[in-house]
């Protein structure tokens, strides 16, 4: 191979590798500002603790609204959210959840994915990180451990089903 022949391949071979580098980049910071993941990209775990107990106790009858509603759908994993690649069970389609003040107040604050798991369990999820979830969970009959082999840390906020969890 003549060195002109090596130099085109050497050169068309960077294009190609910038071209795939710009476009892993774009589609990176997409998916961050999409999912309001780079302001909670670097919160540690007490910090995110502190925000989840604050919003709560500020919040407590949008938190137990929402809990209601879900509570009353007989399926047992539903997800709400405003993106669209964690939605198994779409409840944006139900106009009055959807609608509903509670949920929009939740959604606000940041509690981007509401989930239902195991009858009873109401996820509401602050923080999402590639393989870490942090928010508020309540469970009508108190949390037992059995039923999600993700959570490992849990901390009871008040007597009524209420805990901050974090999720790997």
């Amino acid at each position: 191979m003549s060195m002109k022949s090596r130099r085109f391949v050497t050169i068309i071979l960077c294009i190609i590798f910038v071209i795939i580098g710009v476009l892993f980049l774009y589609n990176f910071y997409k998916h961050i500002r999409n999912n309001n993941t780079l302001k909670t990209f670097f919160v540690d775990s007490e910090e995110a603790e502190q925000i989840v107990l604050r919003d709560y106790m500020e919040n407590k009858a949008y938190f137990n609204e929402v809990a209601a509603l879900l509570l009353n759908y007989s399926e047992t994993d539903l997800r709400f959210s405003n993106d669209s690649n964690v939605t198994p069970t779409d409840l944006t389609k139900n106009e009055y959840f959807y609608k509903n003040n509670a949920t929009k107040s939740v959604d606000k604050l940041g509690y981007d994915v509401i989930a239902k798991r195991h009858e009873n369990g109401i996820y509401f999820f602050r923080f999402r990180q590639p393989f870490l979830g942090r928010g508020l969970m309540y469970y009508k009959n108190g949390f037992c451990p059995d039923y999600n082999e993700y959570i490992t840390k849990y901390i009871p906020i008040t007597e009524d089903g209420w805990y901050y969890f974090e999720e790997s």
